[in-house]
């Protein structure tokens, strides 16, 4: 009564040719004839079902149904696991299978295959997974990342020891020694300038308690009559 029908009965080997037509009371259609079809030489495998990807520290566990329940007169299924590129093929005969020694933190891609006998079936879609990190490599981690906040406070605790002991040496090398502006190095290089002992025999001939110079042409009125009382 659908328009479907299963024939268990037929030997997986059998070369078989089915017609069918359509009935309503007395009204009959022609028969229609299929092609031949040996189921397995024939049969059509899908992908693999029910994919299930779990990642582990540098491995990836891979579970899986098979395409169909296959009878008892059907050979094991064969399934391929592409992964990475081409050349990485692995082989199982399970529906469990764990692809190892793989780089940490690394994406994998992968599609699955079954075959069965010489029947290779439709390769599944593409599933990924990424991989963590050993328990070795944390612990190396957190040994790096240790070391290093020890190395910084260290380094902190050394350079203010050193700051306390030597105050006037930082200071000294952080400021450079005081030197003379332009314009007084030139008042000072000029040769009608008087000498520094000039000024000393004259402070010790008439000893000023207070100097001061209100601009620079009357610094020049100043020491010129400096210069010729002493001439």
């Amino acid at each position: 009564m659908k328009p479907e029908c299963d024939f268990e009965s037929i030997k997986d080997f059998y070369g078989i040719i089915l017609r069918v037509r359509a009935e309503e009371s007395n009204l009959k259609s022609e028969w229609t004839e299929t092609h031949l079809f040996v189921a397995l030489e024939d049969t059509i495998i899908g992908p693999p079902r029910a994919i299930n990807v779990t990642s582990a520290a540098n491995s990836i566990i891979i579970s899986f149904l098979p395409p169909f329940e296959k009878r008892s007169n059907f050979s094991s299924f064969v399934y391929t696991i592409y992964w990475e590129n081409s050349k990485n093929v692995s082989l199982t005969m399970n529906t469990v299978y764990r692809l190892k020694d793989l780089k940490e933190r690394t994406t994998y891609c992968f599609r699955i295959q079954a075959s069965l006998n010489d029947l290779k079936g439709e390769k599944s879609g593409i599933y990924c997974a990424k991989t963590t990190i050993t328990e070795g490599t944390r612990i190396l981690h957190c040994i790096l990342i240790f070391g290093f906040v020890f190395s910084i406070l260290t380094s902190l605790f050394l350079l203010l020891i050193t700051i306390r002991k030597y105050p006037d040496k930082i200071k000294s090398f952080w400021q450079p020694p005081p030197t003379i502006p332009s314009h007084y190095e030139e008042d000072l290089n000029d040769s009608q300038m008087i000498t520094i002992e000039e000024f000393q025999s004259a402070a010790g001939e008439d000893p000023w308690d207070i100097i001061s110079i209100t601009s620079k042409a009357e610094d020049d009125k100043i020491l010129t009559s400096f210069a010729s009382e002493h001439s």
